[in-house]
């Protein structure tokens, strides 16, 4: 897929409902990964940069997370309950557990 085309799908996956909920929240994105920031920091500069192509910019009008178990697969289910407590509007991620996807199926999730 192309990161435009990702970038589109994101943006349809936030729903109207937590936006129009609080209009003075900024939208949360999440990203959730199994490996070690390092690994994954081209795919989130990439993100990042789609969006403030689409007029998006982290800190300004939405707000960007990282979250990664550092290869550690046992803390996905604890990283999973602290992605849940921030209450993001989008999670996006590699690789989700079974533990995240079933605690909050209203939160859409991208991988």
């Amino acid at each position: 897929m192309r990161r435009r085309e990702f970038l589109y799908l994101l943006g349809a996956a936030m729903p109207a409902s937590s936006v129009l909920a609080d209009v003075t929240a900024k939208p949360r994105i999440v990203w959730l990964g199994t490996g070690t920031g390092s690994r994954a920091q081209s795919f989130v500069a990439d993100l990042k940069l789609g969006l403030e192509e689409l007029g998006q910019s982290d800190g300004k009008n939405i707000e960007f997370i990282t979250r990664f178990a550092e290869n550690q697969f046992e803390r996905m289910p604890a990283l999973a309950e602290e992605v849940i407590r921030l209450q993001p509007t989008v999670i996006v991620g590699e690789l989700l557990t079974r533990s995240l996807s079933r605690r909050r199926r209203r939160t859409p999730f991208l991988l």
